[in-house]
């Protein structure tokens, strides 16, 4: 693995240039995706096994799902107005996001509180209440998060910002487990989560080099960030409708048990698409950005570079779990978590088109187009509404697990249409991968 590419000191030589510092990022945001995901995968596997019932996982899931959505239905674009800002460097410009972040932070806090009792009734549970309440504090560990996160992240310098995320999972998972053997119960999940957030607060602030934060206000970046801020907060409340919609819909029409199941083949098939999202976050929308901004006219070939390396691992992996996912559920997990299987099989091969879509979503941030990929993601809300409960009043819970599959595929060529007028779309890249895995999926449903 190549070393990671820091932040110089002053005084130092000056920062590698971006082909040098895309290709480190990339190798650190691979070695330490593959390791929270190795973190996770054995918390998942245990945890299934100390505490048995997929209630738990269940009521969690709807906690998570509360909480994530306060956080995306108030997101003011904080990160992305420092990765896209000519000021995202200056100290003044890093306080006054800080502060943002803060004040937002505690107004999470009171939103969630707010919303443990309602959520509580509509879903009939109210074992919710404690639960979203002490959840309330997550929010407030975030807003304390150092801006030297995003000040790394603009710099695709992402050493130290690896070894931060490990180090804060390796501290949720020992919190999780321990918690999970004392108490058997729902609390363990959330007490390894907030102590997760803690943890990444405090080391943001201790071992990521650059400016410490301090309670600062310019009225000049504030006005930066509301604008980059306005079409970011209306995208990620989309966002967060079209990401969730299926499991808030599950709470409703299914039991806990069910929409812990389904939550699990989900969790699967969907950290085959983080690392695709998590290099394209951090990698590939700064690279593109700088490229935007310093030499346009190699926006083509590096996109294509970018997406080539994007593209075929991940859809190698949907296509070993859309053709085997149900025999790694089976050897892998309890036989109360079986029915997740063939969940996990059709999720991952509906996961082709997201991969591909995402791939091509990463562009519109990096040229700034935040209204367009809000529209789309506005677009494709009514669409999953649609697919989901198709499929549910044809074929009941099959069907609409289908139907949540099939949303992708319905935007792909509407995604691709949108990227062709900018000159962008690479369909001598997409058509042959994506024919080639519906082959290799199409021949191993029918042999198996």
């Amino acid at each position: 693995m190549p070393p990671a590419v820091e932040v110089p000191a002053p005084g130092e030589p000056p920062k590698p240039d971006l082909k040098a510092r895309t290709i480190g990022s990339m190798a650190w945001t691979f070695a330490g995706f593959g390791i929270q995901q190795v973190l996770r995968f054995a918390s998942n596997l245990t945890l299934t096994r100390i505490l048995h019932l997929p209630r738990i996982f269940g009521l969690m899931s709807v906690v998570q799902i509360v909480i994530l959505g306060v956080e995306m239905l108030s997101d003011v674009g904080i990160g992305p107005a420092i990765v896209n800002s000519k000021r995202g460097d200056e100290p003044r410009f890093l306080n006054t996001a800080w502060t943002i972040q803060i004040i937002r932070g505690f107004t999470l806090a009171a939103v969630t509180a707010a919303l443990a009792w309602p959520v509580s009734w509509i879903y009939g549970e109210p074992q919710l209440v404690p639960l979203l309440l002490v959840a309330a504090f997550s929010p407030v560990l975030r807003g304390f998060n150092s801006s030297r996160i995003a000040a790394l992240n603009r710099k695709i310098s992402l050493g130290y910002l690896t070894r931060l995320e490990i180090i804060s999972q390796v501290v949720a998972f020992i919190a999780t487990i321990g918690s999970a053997a004392a108490l058997r119960s729902v609390w363990a999940l959330l007490i390894g989560w907030l102590v997760g957030d803690f943890a990444r607060m405090v080391l943001s602030h201790l071992t990521l080099p650059g400016h410490a934060n301090r309670i600062e206000w310019d009225r000049d970046a504030a006005r930066e960030m509301v604008k980059v801020g306005r079409w970011i907060f209306i995208g990620t409340a989309v966002t967060y409708g079209v990401g969730q919609l299926d499991r808030l819909t599950l709470g409703r029409l299914l039991s806990m048990d069910e929409l812990g199941i389904y939550n699990m083949a989900l969790y699967i098939s969907q950290a085959v698409l983080m690392v695709g999202g998590t290099i394209g976050r951090r990698v590939l929308f700064p690279m593109l950005s700088e490229t935007i901004r310093e030499n346009p006219d190699r926006l083509g070939g590096r996109l294509r570079k970018a997406r080539l390396l994007w593209l075929v691992p991940s859809l190698a992996a949907l296509v070993i779990l859309a053709i085997w996912g149900d025999v790694a559920i089976r050897i892998l997990y309890p036989p109360q978590f079986h029915s997740a299987g063939w969940m996990l099989r059709v999720l991952s091969a509906g996961s082709i088109f997201a991969v591909i879509n995402a791939s091509y979503g990463i562009v519109w941030l990096a040229l700034g187009e935040f209204r367009l990929n809000t529209l789309l993601m506005i677009f494709q809300l009514p669409v999953l509404f649609g697919s989901m409960f198709a499929g549910y009043h044809l074929r009941g819970f099959t069907g609409f697990v289908i139907g949540v599959a099939a949303v992708e595929m319905i935007m792909c060529p509407i995604q691709s249409f949108l990227i062709h007028r900018r000159r962008l779309w690479q369909p001598g890249l997409d058509l042959p991968l994506v024919l080639a895995s519906a082959a290799l999926i199409a021949l191993g449903f029918w042999l198996r």
